[in-house]
């Protein structure tokens, strides 16, 4: 890590002022751009645009340990764990620009892929297995196609987006939410060290020592909305916490992709109720949100097919099963496969989102010609 400068100092300091709110300390940073300025903070009232009150302005005046910080940055150091701070030259453009930035970012890995072209999947912590499959085809492709995959490490569909980006050889990123020496959830822990080992990153705005608790996941989401140019929804319900993720991202200015769910499954109805309601795109592909960035989309049909037909037999017995008749419906698949539901639905999705076979109305589906 580079040598910390005065204005990196200020930036820690105006952090660790635990008496101070959270909301305060982004708008002093925005007001005053350079943290040397936070030392000598009553010279620059007049930049502050009336964001501090007379307690708070003596609050920052009179409480700085210049001791108290460095041992703070030996410990995190010590601990393998990097620090950044806000409009250093290695602090994302992309939080910047946001509403509220964090002023400090903890690191492990490679904090390089923060200035990366980055997309965020998210989706909720209980999900379905066309969420899983979805989730994974889009991390996967969208992976391949350049972009960094950023995530939340939570269970569910979060864990989905980290491993099928690893599996493809990608790059990741998990923002967390308290201290980077406290992985949560716990079961995780071997996905963040396999992120980290594969070239990846982690990330939170909390110091080592900070637990996770339920009110900081609402304000760590408007990291993982920040450092994107979109966010793609791919499962989720309403009462998701993945809600404050896209009011982040909307906030942000960023693009907001939902792919469809059934309107018979509470769990995956948030993306519709997205698309009706707001400036949200109906995406069916990963091709949609490479295009809509205006990029050109590398064409991964032919990688798509391999992947689904890794397991030839489970494959061509599908494909002679509805070799059998023009329409076959589900649950005379299911009969003749002997496969168990779940594994089954996985597939024909896998299979559908392939382009191989074709689902009508009715749960019947047919070979694409």
């Amino acid at each position: 890590m580079r040598e910390l400068t005065e204005d990196d100092y200020g930036w820690l300091y105006l952090d660790s002022l635990e008496d101070l709110p959270l909301s305060k300390k982004m708008k002093v940073a925005i007001n005053l751009v350079d943290g040397r300025k936070v030392f000598e903070i009553r010279k620059h009232i007049n930049e502050l645009n009336g964001v501090l009150n007379e307690k708070e302005i003596n609050l920052i005046a009179t409480s700085y340990n210049k001791d108290k910080i460095d041992k703070h940055i030996k410990e995190t150091l010590k601990k393998n764990i990097g620090l950044i701070t806000y409009r250093s030259e290695d602090y994302p453009e992309m939080l910047v620009e946001c509403p509220w930035p964090p002023l400090v970012l903890y690191y492990v890995g490679d904090v390089s892929l923060l200035k990366t072209k980055c997309i965020a999947i998210i989706g909720s912590r209980i999900s379905t297995g066309y969420g899983q499959t979805v989730t994974e085809l889009f991390s996967k492709e969208l992976a391949i196609n350049g972009f960094t995959i950023v995530s939340g490490l939570a269970e569910g569909l979060d864990t989905v987006a980290h491993k099928a980006c690893l599996d493809v050889k990608g790059k990741t990123i998990a923002v967390l939410c308290g201290g980077l020496d406290k992985i949560y959830p716990s079961v995780n822990t071997n996905l963040a060290r396999q992120i980290v080992h594969s070239g990846g990153l982690l990330i939170s705005e909390n110091r080592i020592g900070v637990d996770s608790q339920r009110f900081m996941f609402p304000i760590r989401n408007r990291i993982i909305a920040g450092l994107c140019r979109g966010v793609v929804l791919t499962e989720a319900s309403a009462k998701s916490g993945t809600r404050y993720t896209i009011e982040h991202a909307l906030d942000a200015d960023r693009r907001v992709y939902c792919v469809p769910g059934s309107i018979l499954n509470p769990r995956g109805n948030y993306g519709n109720q997205l698309i009706k309601e707001c400036n949200s795109l109906l995406v069916t592909s990963p091709k949609d949100v490479v295009e809509d960035l205006g990029l050109k989309y590398k064409d991964l049909s032919d990688y798509n097919r391999k992947q689904v037909k890794a397991d030839v037999d489970e494959v061509s017995q599908i494909r002679a099963i509805l070799e059998e008749d023009e329409y076959v419906h589900f649950d005379k698949i299911l009969e003749k496969s002997k496969m168990d539901t779940k594994k089954l639905n996985s597939l024909l999705t896998k299979l559908e989102l392939s382009g191989i076979i074709k689902k009508m109305a009715g749960n019947l589906y047919m070979l694409r010609k």
